[in-house]
């Protein structure tokens, strides 16, 4: 049976709901369409890397600790469904293989969320050996702290590609938040790396791309955050695949 509060909800118009949502503080908000990346810096508040990392840290260790089961922007995720759709292509690529391993390279990974929410569904058989390509300072962190076996960080692309081709190339989350996030793309495809995901990027079917400022509120950092955000283009980003 419905709770009253959905019951109410039926009842209520939606741009009233529309207008509350909006003014909820524990949201997270894309304002505006500036013209370069630094007329939306200078409307930000500023990223404070120094925090975030921080935080980014604090949460993966809570999650080693048993604590959680993934890490994502700071904040301890307790449960999630698996990420089913980028499970697969892992599976399809270790039977191509045939045998039971997979190379993946997680540009922008943090401290190896992605690969904590794979590996605690994927079967013990499958072997990972996961790249995180991060920050400096995150990079230090997980070289001390989170390495194992099937984890490892690298400060660029470049750098891990110097060891050995990697079977597949994972962008979540992390396009929008470049600077120039097709140039990077541009030489991405010239690794000629065979598979690349892109997962938790929101595009645009406008013709455009569209530079926000993100809005992030306090109960993700401990204090309000603001900084540029990207909406691609989906044709011109497929236009590079």
């Amino acid at each position: 049976m419905n709770s009253w509060r959905d019951q109410m909800k039926a009842w209520i118009p939606p741009a009233l709901l529309r207008w509350r949502r909006r003014r909820n503080p524990n949201l997270i908000r894309f304002t505006g369409n500036y013209a370069d990346f630094a007329t939306a810096k200078a409307a930000s508040s500023g990223y404070d890397a120094e925090l975030i990392q921080s935080r980014v840290i604090d949460a993966q260790r809570q999650v080693r600790a048993g604590k959680g089961l993934f890490a994502q922007d700071g904040v301890v995720i307790e449960s999630a469904p698996p990420p089913l759709r980028l499970l697969a292509v892992l599976y399809q690529i270790a039977f191509e293989k045939g045998n039971h391993s997979v190379s993946v390279l997680d540009f922008g990974g943090a401290l190896g969320s992605t690969y904590d929410r794979c590996r605690a569904v994927a079967p013990p058989q499958l072997h990972f050996e996961w790249n995180v390509v991060e920050q400096p300072a995150l990079v230090e962190a997980g070289q001390n702290e989170f390495s194992t076996d099937e984890l490892h960080f690298h400060r660029s692309i470049d750098e891990r590609l110097q060891t050995g081709p990697v079977d597949l190339l994972l962008l979540s989350g992390v396009l929008p938040y470049l600077e120039e996030p097709f140039t990077l793309f541009q030489q991405i495809v010239e690794t000629k790396i065979p598979w690349i995901v892109i997962d938790r990027t929101p595009l645009l079917f406008e013709g455009k791309n569209r530079l926000t400022v993100q809005q992030v509120p306090a109960s993700i950092y401990g204090t309000p955050k603001s900084y540029p955000a990207w909406f691609l283009d989906h044709d011109q980003l497929c236009d590079f695949l």
